[in-house]
């Protein structure tokens, strides 16, 4: 299982349901999850990242530079 496999499998089984769009959503806080109980054993780090497609903002939640969910900001 590839690490990007890892960080979609996590945030879809865990991190989808403890994202708290009134912190982590707002920036103030990163969501962290223990990885799971296989290697590495480790934390993942979800953050909030302002980006731009085609000059149309939105807000990625990223762990380690993979996009696990984009947010369009209105």
């Amino acid at each position: 299982m590839s690490r990007e496999d890892i960080i979609w499998a996590v945030w879809d089984e865990r991190g989808v349901y403890a994202w708290k769009a009134e912190t982590h959503g707002r920036g103030l806080e990163s969501l962290v999850i223990q990885g799971p109980p296989l290697p590495p054993h480790d934390v993942l780090e979800f953050r909030i990242e302002f980006a731009a497609q085609s000059g149309r903002p939105y807000d990625a939640i990223v762990c380690e530079g993979v996009i696990v969910e984009k947010i369009e900001r209105h």
